[in-house]
């Protein structure tokens, strides 16, 4: 049992180790963002770099795998919601 007003050790241990894991989960956060910046860098790199036909053709492509995603997500969130509410 500790005195009044002190910490006793196990306390002082899990503060640690929650610092700790703050501590990682920024540097995480970091790199995950470097990471994602460098990807699309090189993405837009790529755009940038080739001719405007294909540069047309891959953004065109985008869009419809964009749009596809879109309505699939709907799609599920439609589902889920009537799951939900039927539950």
């Amino acid at each position: 049992m500790c005195k009044e007003g002190t910490v006793s050790r196990s306390t002082f241990v899990v503060f640690i180790h929650f610092i700790n894991f703050t501590k990682m989960a920024k540097a995480g956060k970091a790199v995950a963002t470097l990471i994602i910046g460098a990807a699309i860098g090189a993405a837009l790199g790529y755009m940038l770099a080739t001719d405007k036909e294909k540069r047309q053709e891959d953004l065109a492509g985008i869009k419809d795998k964009f749009n596809d995603l879109k309505s699939k997500l709907n799609k599920k969130s439609k589902e889920l919601e009537e799951d939900i509410f039927n539950a």
